[in-house]
């Protein structure tokens, strides 16, 4: 996985790992001007990250070990 990056260099209208200056973590995007918090509603007044990271690659179909 990637390293953590300043929110500056994040890529507007991806999905990412946002992380803020109380060390919390949560799912964001850009939209309208702001980063939102994606979960139950889209909201950024409590969360305005300061660094970022894009999401890891989905999980295979495949056990390691060669099984599925």
């Amino acid at each position: 996985m990637s390293e953590w990056q300043k929110i500056e260099t994040a890529p507007k209208g991806e999905l990412i790992i946002g992380y803020d200056a109380d060390g919390m973590m949560r799912l964001v995007f850009w939209e309208a001007d702001e980063w939102l918090t994606v979960g139950m509603d889209f909201s950024s007044y409590w969360f305005e990250p300061t660094h970022w990271m894009p999401l890891p690659k989905p999980p295979t179909n495949q056990i390691e070990g060669g099984e599925s």
